[in-house]
């Protein structure tokens, strides 16, 4: 309805109420009983208005109906067409929203991904039709029950309680396949939670395969490397031409790069494929094993004059398996003393840091850039290949370095920059930290803490 409609509407309901009053006032200027007849009229146009109010409530109550609309008159006509171009301009976006919303929901079966949203009590709003092929959570008799109470698993509820979903959640599923699933959850709306579950049963077999192949062909490389460098070493000790002696050492050398490359992918297959035991944890004393690997530093830096600087809490114990520990930690320094300049500064720590504590290797080299940063824990990544394989490199350290790490419940992280050096950082959460007395640190590790 238009403005010059709604005037025109009310202006006739004013004549009409005017045209009421003034026929009570003729009549009671006749009759001599003004203000009995005014009532009177003023009483007749409210019944009238009253009946038409009546009318209109029960058609809004039939559901305003388009079939059924009442005559009422006057302006009550004008409110009544108002309203009904409301409802058809309400019944408009109605069905845009579930053509939108049935639109939504083809696209989400279509995805090969159980998609699940939740309230912000765990409830299920919604879910897809993979749901129930990988979860078993059906559409619509599941709906509004908590996912706890259908995927029963204690760490799943943890999970969502914790609210921490920068990291994805791997679950096994109800389902009689045993899918495996890795589910991530996005907070969205108010309180509301987008989960998916996506299946990479086939994918963790790829790696499964990948890991034995590998493990395998490592395991069965050592017998003929041993039997090669043992007839070589012979070779070294007889009298040999030039020629023949400089072939002898570059396919000794070689042997011996094979060998350490063939030792560390047994390492890391062991670190993949085995389950970490916590009855092999013991408390170490990580300050005493930074100074140990600073003095191997040094030794390995040799003439190329390293100043290697330790700077530890020694009254600050780790829980941990020594064997993976040492492996990691020993890489790290290692790596320092490999990839650095001469006389370049490495700085080695062990110190509590937010959330735990931190074992850190500093290093004062060229520095790495940014986009190589992501890939450096790959087998065999190398950023300049020419350069490590020179420096006697595997491009397994990091590797090890980084699943060791994980099995004891820290992360590796690494920050570096172009001209100003790298960072290497292994942090350990709280749980797994013990302190000492100071007194009796001292005593096993030496006096003092810095070196």
């Amino acid at each position: 309805m238009s403005r010059r409609e709604h005037s025109e509407s009310w202006r006739r309901e004013l004549l009409q109420l005017a045209g009421w009053l003034g026929a009570g006032l003729l009549i009671g200027l006749i009759s001599g009983a003004v203000t009995l007849c005014l009532l009177l009229a003023l009483g007749g146009y409210t019944a009238i208005h009253l009946r038409r109010l009546d009318a209109l409530g029960g058609w809004l109550a039939r559901g305003a109906r388009l079939d059924r609309t009442p005559e009422l008159g006057g302006g009550w006509d004008a409110l009544v067409q108002q309203i009904e171009r409301l409802r058809t301009s309400a019944d408009q976006r109605k069905q845009r929203l579930l053509v939108l919303r049935r639109s939504q929901h083809e696209f989400t079966d279509a995805i090969p991904d159980a998609t699940l949203i939740l309230r912000d009590n765990d409830e299920i709003e919604w879910a897809n039709s993979a749901a129930e092929r990988l979860l078993g959570i059906r559409n619509p008799q599941d709906l509004g029950q908590r996912i706890g109470n259908l995927l029963r698993d204690p760490s799943l509820r943890e999970y969502l309680r914790r609210g921490e979903f920068a990291r994805p959640f791997e679950l096994i599923s109800p389902r009689p396949e045993g899918f495996e699933l890795d589910l991530r959850v996005v907070e969205f709306g108010d309180g509301q939670r987008l989960l998916t579950a996506r299946d990479v049963t086939a994918s963790h077999r790829l790696q499964t395969v990948r890991r034995d192949f590998v493990a395998n062909v490592s395991h069965e490389l050592r017998t003929p490397l041993t039997v090669i460098a043992g007839y070589l070493e012979v070779l070294e000790g007889e009298d040999l031409s030039p020629e023949l002696a400089r072939g002898v050492d570059s396919m000794s050398r070689q042997t011996t790069r094979m060998t350490r490359i063939v030792e560390d992918l047994l390492a890391l297959s062991r670190l993949e494929m085995e389950q970490s035991d916590p009855e092999d944890d013991e408390e170490i004393a990580v300050a005493g094993l930074a100074r140990k690997l600073a003095e191997d530093a040094a030794r390995l830096s040799g003439e190329r004059g390293h100043r290697i600087e330790v700077q530890t809490d020694d009254a600050l114990l780790l829980r941990a398996n020594p064997l993976e520990l040492g492996s990691a930690l020993s890489n790290l320094v290692n790596n320092a003393v490999s990839h650095t300049p001469n006389g370049t500064a490495i700085r080695v720590s062990w110190e509590t840091c937010p959330g735990g504590a931190c074992f850190t290797v500093r290093d004062s080299g060229p520095g790495i850039d940014a986009e190589h940063l992501p890939r450096l824990t790959e087998r065999f990544y190398r950023v300049d290949p020419g350069r490590s394989r020179a420096s006697g490199g595997t491009g397994l350290g990091l590797s090890i370095v980084k699943h060791a790490v994980m099995r004891n419940g820290g992360q590796l992280e690494i920050d570096s920059r172009p001209g100003e050096g790298s960072r290497f950082m292994c942090r350990f959460p709280a749980e797994r930290l013990l302190r000492r007395n100071r007194v009796a640190a001292a005593d096993d590790n030496g006096a003092g803490t810095r070196r």
